[in-house]
This record gives structure tokens, sequence and C-alpha cells, in this order.
């Protein structure tokens, strides 16, 4: 379904599998967006407004639409504890998904940052 509605391409072909991939940046930001709001049980523009309250400061509401997607985030029966990449990728999916440039485990001299997200109005860092 997603090849045939256009988030996916046909990258490779090697006679038995195919190699899928995302076609452009915009369609990098539409899908990213519409798998944050299902993963917190919203729709596009919530995601949206997570991204806006990010770039005007609001942290108090920032943090509670944080709240909410990752109480909407499944864990997965054999799991006991979810592991912490489940909770970056999340938020690698909102930021992407409002045009933020997103990087995940960034490497500098005292360890990695979890997310490094850059965006016009500055730098954010989670770790």
């Amino acid at each position: 379904m997603l090849y045939q509605t256009g988030y996916l391409t046909i990258k490779a072909f090697n006679g038995t599998s195919f190699d899928l991939c995302i076609p452009d940046e915009e369609v990098r930001q539409d899908l990213s967006a519409l798998m944050a709001g299902l993963v917190a049980d919203k729709d596009v523009r919530w995601a949206a407004s997570i991204g806006e309250k990010l770039r005007r400061a609001k942290w108090d509401d920032f943090f509670d639409g944080l709240a909410a997607l990752y109480a909407g985030a499944v864990y997965g029966s054999t799991e006991r504890k979810p592991h912490e990449l489940s909770y970056a990728r999340c938020l690698k999916f909102l930021l992407q998904g409002q045009g933020f440039r997103v990087e995940q485990e960034v490497s500098h001299a005292g360890g990695r940052t979890d997310i490094v997200a850059d965006d016009p109005c500055g730098t954010y860092i989670s770790s």
C-alpha cells in the first residue's frame, strides 16, 4: 500500500527482492508526520502543533505532547521493558514530520547524544 500511494519507490530489483526507498524530503516529512500521529493516536495537525511548540519554546506544552506520543507507543508482547531507541524513533518521526533535520546517536567527545534536531529556529539536543 505504501508503494501504491507513492510513499515508497523501488530503488533496485535483483530478480528476487526489491530495495525500497522514500522518494524525496517532502514525502519523508509527510510519512513521518503520519507515523507520529498513528503512534500517538492523533491526527497530522496534532504533530504540526508539537513542532510549533518546540520552535516557540513552549516547553510545558511540548513535553505534554511528547507524553501523549510516548503513551501511545506499543511495547510489544515479548518486551518486558521498551528499548531506549523506541522513544528516540517516535521523537524522530515527530520532528522529521515538521521539517527538522534529525540525526540519532551523534558521537562526541563525552559519548553520544540521542537526537540532534536542526531547524532555522535553532538546534535542539536530546540526550
